[in-house]
């Protein structure tokens, strides 16, 4: 028995261990080539192996779980048809793994192969083997080896959510003020607005729900953010389908948010809307917005799951107070106005949460409350 636990712990660390390391390449300079496709692939691969070895472990899966696997490897292959991405089929590798996991496994082993290679590839750039700067429209930004300078902003948003998901009601008030002080660190060297704006508005609300959670006015307060996704999704798309240049108020919102109105209508307008979603293999300019990157490129149906999955998130963290999970929640759903990496599975500890959830008993789980 202690020789087959300890091979199911090291297949579930090695899973994440690949799954994260194909994210990396993804993001950084090193995955600019061909063959670093074919290394993510294999990386794929050996996930795939490695969930096999966790299988044979396998107690016992809930029917519903059953089902939503099955309907997800469905639309993870005809998605894969029509747009020869495997996002869907990472969300499903990542929802099966946790099958058995307890939370905090899920959240750990995501963060520590996250981070490690967080910094492999910032070292990457110390040492010169991809750059350092990346050269923008008005001035030169940090990137650290990464293709973009918002995805190390990305990463570490990450990091801090699940590392406060792990605490949960154990998480300080000082190690909120150090991530604070993180925060504005990390604007310093990548000038996210967005990446501040999202942190300072999740960690202040963190210490209020700390002094105040017991209160009823905080969960009266708290009750509309519920929907949030479901406002974002038909916000997004009301602006991508109304925008108007010429209008003096379209105008202005559209110089406010950094000119990001005008490339939401232009991406809707250039790749459209389908059920599975448009390739996006030749897509040069980032799409800062989740909630339209989901409609084009993986399609209404992944829209309409993850309105699903936000919202039964949202409601279970509600009911449970658990305003740690809420907060969390919302910070993701608020930072997804504005950037479209947050919702891949690794670098949304919320989702991880969610993959926990459906994919065990009522029994097995134990979202820890001390």
């Amino acid at each position: 028995m202690e020789i087959r636990y300890s091979l199911n712990r090291i297949a579930v660390l090695l899973f994440f261990f690949c799954m994260n390391f194909s994210s990396a390449i993804g993001f950084s300079q090193l995955g600019m080539d061909s063959t670093s496709k074919q290394i993510q692939l294999g990386l794929i691969g050996v996930s795939v192996a490695c969930l096999m070895v966790n299988c044979i472990n396998f107690k016992k899966v809930k029917i519903t779980s059953i089902l939503l696997i099955i309907i997800l490897l469905i639309i993870a292959i005809l998605s894969f048809n029509f747009t020869s991405n495997l996002a869907v089929f990472r969300m499903v590798l990542f929802l099966i793994i946790a099958q058995g996991l307890s939370v905090q496994k899920i959240l750990s082993y995501n963060n520590y192969t996250l981070l490690f290679f967080f910094c492999i590839i910032i070292l990457s750039s110390v040492i010169g083997i991809t750059d350092m700067n990346y050269y923008g429209d008005i001035h030169k930004l940090y990137s650290f080896g990464f293709q973009n300078p918002n995805t190390p902003p990305v990463i570490a948003f990450t990091l801090i959510t699940g590392y406060n998901l792990l605490k949960n009601k154990k998480l300080k008030k000082k190690e909120i003020f150090v991530e604070m002080g993180i925060s504005f660190f990390i604007y310093y060297f990548f000038q996210n607005r967005t990446a501040l704006i999202v942190l300072l508005f999740y960690l202040i609300f963190l210490i209020i729900a700390n002094c105040a959670s017991k209160s009823i006015w905080f969960k009266w307060v708290m009750k509309p953010f519920q929907y949030l996704f479901f406002i974002g999704t038909v916000l997004t798309c009301y602006v991508a389908f109304y925008f108007n240049p010429i209008d003096p108020t379209w105008y202005d919102w559209n110089i406010l948010l950094s000119g990001r109105l005008a490339l939401w209508k232009n991406f809707l307008y250039t790749y459209g809307m389908s059920i599975f979603g448009a390739s996006s293999t030749n897509t040069i300019e980032p799409l800062d917005n989740a909630y339209l990157y989901l409609l084009i490129f993986n399609g209404m149906l992944m829209l309409i799951f993850f309105n699903g999955i936000f919202l039964y998130l949202s409601r279970f963290a509600y009911k449970c107070k658990n305003w740690g999970l809420f907060l969390a929640v919302i910070a993701y759903e608020l930072y997804c106005f504005s950037e479209s990496a947050p919702l891949s599975f690794n670098l949304c500890s919320v989702l991880l949460v969610f993959s926990w959830l459906v994919m065990n008993t009522r029994e097995s789980r134990r979202f820890h409350d001390t």
